[in-house]
């Protein structure tokens, strides 16, 4: 999902992570839209993304 997208359906996600320091707020808009997602699609992102560097 894009940011924008997520920023449009969830802006009260985006003034929250407004008090993290600004080096963490991508890795926090990450973290609460896939906190989001059904797990079968959580896991599908973590194969296609970083499952070939772990295993």
């Amino acid at each position: 999902m894009d940011f924008l997208l997520a920023h449009h359906r969830s802006p009260e996600l985006f003034k929250a992570v407004g008090h993290y320091h600004p080096s963490q707020h991508l890795t926090e808009i990450e973290a609460r839209i896939v906190q989001g997602l059904p797990a079968e699609e959580v896991m599908n992102l973590f194969r296609r993304s970083c499952a070939d560097r772990l295993l």
